[in-house]
């Protein structure tokens, strides 16, 4: 692949066969032409693969970007007026409000409830290791996230609304699986599969809405997500949001922090397992650092190799995969005129794995994220959150429960994954693992 800042243009139809079986290495495909590519057949678009052009698309040319396009409209059914797919005065106001809620400090807060789901976790899993059992890890990663986001956002056990709740949003991660064909992927259309999309949104909804009705008498009894959006206020109105907006914001939330965190949880594992080197490292550090206790507020800034590994879990294996965004009017990038409305992708797995940013980029190395080697790398060249205003406004929370569901259980337990597990990453929300992530917990001498 030339490192000349040009725009290659791929041949009409190029291995489009891919995109039906694999989307990921269909674009794994294309980025191997160039890191500028424009693509033409059933589905059209710019890749964009470079760190200075990933910058121009996020922040630099951000008045002329919009997230109006086949992508985010097909995410628009669930999310509706949430911040991951609004624009404009509207998101700038929602941001605004939103802010508060997840700045480090804040999400600091919450690293108790945390430590306390995953602890529900050990207790299951110490009885897995007695019998010796085969489990899949997804459902048990999925299960500890929605632990963990119903005690942060909502403050409420979901023990009771669990399976159905799983079978929700697993339905919605394959829905957008599904690749956006013109029209028929259209939330409007009449499909089945938008059909069954509302009904089952609709279901999360009647929950949120009930939580809420719940929470409106007794805000000052709760310390929650869920209570510090319906006391906000924007900073420059000092309007509350209504019931319908919190209702957005708070699906997006949930889904966020328990898809994608779960998503990043399975692959650490995977991780671990599949690099000894790593492992043996990070359970050094947990036990220095910890000893027999569940981590603290004041332990997070000295587990400093955990959260490298954590950092090289979203590099490697971004629970994200795309980030589509669309120009408003015609614009130039690199010195090629591209057209108004013309879609821009970006693919984590392609940056994430390009040889001109990452040595040996397949290799697991947490090292890669030491402060010196960070410095010297173009920070557009890793965008698990994305980047520019749009930034994952989570972040903060996603990186923090990845470091205590790994601090918390793999230092008590280890899996070890069977030897037919193939290693492959769907395509939805999330990119969690295709095939049952099959392990055996062992406790750790």
């Amino acid at each position: 692949m030339s490192s000349e800042k040009k725009l290659v243009v791929a041949p009409w139809f190029y291995k489009t066969w891919l995109l039906l079986v694999d989307p990921i290495a269909y674009m794994q495909e294309i980025a191997k032409l160039g890191d500028f590519v424009k693509v033409r057949g059933v589905l059209g678009f710019y890749l964009v693969n470079h760190p200075e052009l990933i910058k121009l698309v996020s922040k630099d040319k951000n008045d002329n970007i919009n997230r109006d396009n086949i992508i985010y409209n097909r995410l628009k059914g669930v999310s509706r007026t949430g911040l991951v797919t609004s624009e404009g005065e509207y998101w700038q106001k929602q941001r605004r409000t939103m802010n508060p809620l997840f700045t480090p400090r804040t999400v600091k807060s919450f690293i108790d409830k945390m430590v306390a789901a995953s602890l529900l976790r050990v207790d299951h899993w110490e009885k897995l290791c007695d019998s010796g059992e085969v489990f899949n890890a997804s459902k048990e990663m999925d299960r500890l996230t929605l632990e963990i986001n119903g005690a942060c956002l909502f403050n409420a056990n979901l023990k009771h609304v669990y399976d159905d709740l799983q079978k929700s949003f697993d339905y919605i991660n394959r829905y957008m699986e599904m690749i956006p064909l013109p029209i028929i992927s259209e939330s409007w259309f009449p499909s089945p599969s938008n059909i069954k999309l509302k009904r089952t949104v609709k279901k999360v909804d009647i929950y949120i809405d009930s939580l809420i009705a719940e929470r409106k008498g007794n805000l000052d009894d709760h310390d929650d997500f869920l209570t510090a959006l319906m006391r906000a206020k924007d900073e420059e109105t000092g309007e509350s949001m209504p019931d319908w907006a919190v209702r957005h914001e708070v699906l997006v939330a949930f889904i966020a922090g328990y898809e994608t965190a779960s998503t990043a949880l399975c692959w650490a594992w995977y991780h671990l397992h599949d690099n000894p080197d790593v492992e043996e490292k990070l359970i050094a550090e947990l036990t220095d650092v910890l000893g027999d206790r569940v981590p603290t507020l004041e332990d997070i800034p000295k587990l400093v190799y955990t959260k490298m590994f954590a950092e090289e879990v979203l590099r490697i294996s971004p629970s994200a995969w795309l980030n589509g965004k669309t120009t408003v009017e015609d614009d130039e990038y690199w010195g090629e005129k591209i057209p108004g409305k013309s879609l821009m992708m970006i693919i984590l797995p392609c940056i994430h794995h390009h040889q001109r940013y990452w040595d040996d980029p397949e290799k697991f190395m947490p090292e890669r994220f030491l402060p010196n080697s960070v410095k010297a790398r173009d920070p557009f060249a890793y965008v698990p959150f994305g980047g520019g205003p749009h930034v994952c406004l989570g972040k903060h929370f996603a990186l923090q429960e990845l470091i205590i569901g790994i601090a918390v259980l793999a230092k008590r337990f280890k899996l070890v994954v069977e030897p037919d597990f193939k290693p492959v990453a769907s395509a939805g929300i999330s990119t969690a693992p295709k095939y049952p992530f099959m392990v055996r917990a062992q406790r750790r001498t």
